[in-house]
């Protein structure tokens, strides 16, 4: 839930709970209208706290290194390779 959706279901809530008069059987009007605010409100403050942060932190590269040299390749050790064969010969019938 984004930003937008939070704050449209803050007002909407409001609206319900404080604005309106309509009765309608079944429903009460105003505990809707308070649910949607509390929903709108921790949807805020989720969005605020956690996963707003996330979206301003960029990754950024500085190079300073001469473009005309080719950047160095690392060495990555690996232990020796063992080639092992075994020839089975038979001796002659």
């Amino acid at each position: 839930m984004g930003m937008r959706v939070s704050v449209f279901l803050v007002c909407v809530g409001a609206m319900l709970a404080v604005g309106t008069d309509v009765t309608v059987s079944g429903v009460d009007l105003t505990v809707v209208g308070i649910i949607l605010v509390g929903a709108g409100a921790i949807g805020l403050l989720m969005t605020l706290l956690v996963w707003d942060p996330r979206s301003q932190v960029a990754a950024v590269e500085h190079s300073y290194a001469d473009p005309s040299v080719p950047p160095r390749r690392r060495l990555v050790e690996q232990p020796p390779m063992v080639d092992e064969r075994r020839a089975y010969q038979d001796p002659p019938p």
